[in-house]
């Protein structure tokens, strides 16, 4: 498991300011571990940490369904019936992704297309624990929100990926996406999610961990 803190000191000229804005970061993850003092330079400050992780941004066709004829096929008409809780993931796929989760503690983030389709982010999120997905194993934003009407799947995914509580992040897709190398894993859609993408996915993730200096 992947215990990863972020510690920063807040500084502010203001020392009203800055009281007016730790109640913000609070609610946000940030943990006060000092009272607010005078630092070297003459400003006030606070040191607070937030507990990171690492969190998988995946697909889910090609990635958790890989392109058999005869799954597709049936997903479609499920889909086409609005049978939204028959959908079928494939399972050789699920549970090594699970077991990856368990062991590292990293949690993931739904991207895929399947978020402009008549299926709402509850059912997406559904489908998943039905294959044994736990709370723990998602991000609080289980399903990557849209970041607007306009915005393409690297925007979602980009508007996330900097909140302040993820340490590192991984792409799985099938897609080429325009995502730096080292944040992106191509998966084969023809097999699916291997044990291999998990590998790579967890060197990429554990990519150092780094501490800041933060001046508001």
């Amino acid at each position: 498991m992947m215990n990863i803190y972020e510690y920063k000191t807040f500084t502010h000229l203001s020392k009203k300011r800055l009281e007016n804005l730790i109640p913000g970061l609070l609610t946000k993850g940030w943990h006060q571990d000092s009272s607010i003092y005078i630092d070297d330079f003459g400003f006030f400050s606070i040191d607070l940490h937030i507990e990171q992780k690492c969190v998988l941004f995946i697909d889910i066709e090609g990635v958790l369904i890989p392109n058999n004829e005869s799954l597709r096929l049936y997903n479609f008409q499920q889909y086409n019936e609005r049978k939204f809780d028959a959908i079928k993931l494939d399972k050789r796929c699920v549970q090594p992704l699970i077991q990856f989760l368990d062991h590292t503690g990293v949690v993931i983030a739904v991207h895929s297309r399947w978020r402009h389709t008549l299926m709402t982010f509850n059912d997406i999120k559904s489908l998943f624990t039905r294959y044994g997905f736990l709370d723990k194993h998602f991000y609080k934003q289980a399903i990557c929100k849209f970041r607007g009407i306009s915005s393409s799947v690297e925007d979602d995914i980009f508007a996330t990926a900097i909140k302040p509580d993820i340490s590192n992040w991984v792409v799985l897709d099938d897609r080429m996406l325009s995502i730096p190398a080292e944040h992106l894993i191509q998966v084969n859609e023809n097999t699916g999610l291997l044990d291999n993408d998990l590998h790579k996915a967890k060197n990429l993730l554990l990519d150092g961990i780094t501490e800041h200096y933060c001046r508001l």
